[in-house]
């Protein structure tokens, strides 16, 4: 190694394939930690050095990820404090009142009106109304998130009227209508056209009343009747 051209030589410059650009301002001495650090910046391409790169995207990634996380957590929050309920009402009435009812095929332990609080917003129901004496009515309902409200009519099923009569042989009015004579069972009558009942029978008192159905469909009467006065 000539003089002055190696390390280990006072006031000289160690070994370096440095161009002269990279040598300390001034003239100074370049140690061997500097003189690696300015082959790994000038002289080493940038797909060879590790980490040089990566750093670039490394931090945006980190950033973007975080607040796509964040923002999820605050979604999840928000969604579950404030956003749609697990759980509302739905209240369930029938005219009249008193029917039990079935929602999906399960009872409910209550009859009409009832307010059920097990609803799912957005779920949908078919209830099943029932009385006796009315037709047994169904209903399909999608709750909303704020519950429902749903009223249903029900209607009678038709009516049987047995009426007979002592003596026998009475004329029978049904609302004003003629129906044939005691005894005789009536059938698939209307109950709201079957109230006023009127037996007419010659020397006898004729005999009227109004019937009461309440929740019945088959309805008995048997009446005696009482003889007419005589004129005088």
């Amino acid at each position: 190694m000539p003089p002055g051209a190696g390390p280990g030589y006072p006031g000289q410059l160690p070994y370096s394939s440095e161009p002269l650009s990279a040598l300390p301002a001034g003239g100074g001495q370049m140690t061997f930690t500097k003189q690696l650090q300015a082959l790994e910046l000038e002289e080493i391409p940038d797909n060879f050095i590790i980490g040089r790169t990566e750093r670039r995207w490394l931090l945006p990634t980190i950033l973007a990820v975080s607040c796509v996380t964040i923002g999820v957590v605050i979604g999840i929050f928000l969604f579950t404090a404030e956003g749609v309920p697990t759980r509302t009402t739905l209240k369930i009435n029938s005219i009249p009142g008193g029917a039990s009812v079935k929602i999906n095929d399960l009872a409910v332990a209550e009859v009409t009106p009832i307010e059920w609080s097990s609803a799912e917003p957005g779920a949908r129901y078919v209830i099943v109304l029932e009385r006796q004496g009315y037709e047994t009515e169904t209903r399909e309902v999608t709750v909303s998130a704020d519950g429902g409200d749903i009223t249903v009519i029900l209607e009678r099923v038709p009516v049987t009227l047995e009426v007979d009569s002592t003596p026998q042989g009475a004329e029978i009015y049904l609302n004003g209508q003629f129906k044939g004579r005691t005894p005789k069972t009536l059938t698939g009558l209307d109950v709201n056209k079957s109230r006023e009942l009127e037996l007419i029978l010659s020397g006898y008192q004729p005999h009227m009343e109004t019937l009461s159905w309440e929740d019945k469909d088959i309805l008995q009467r048997n009446i005696d009747l009482h003889k007419a006065p005589r004129s005088p």
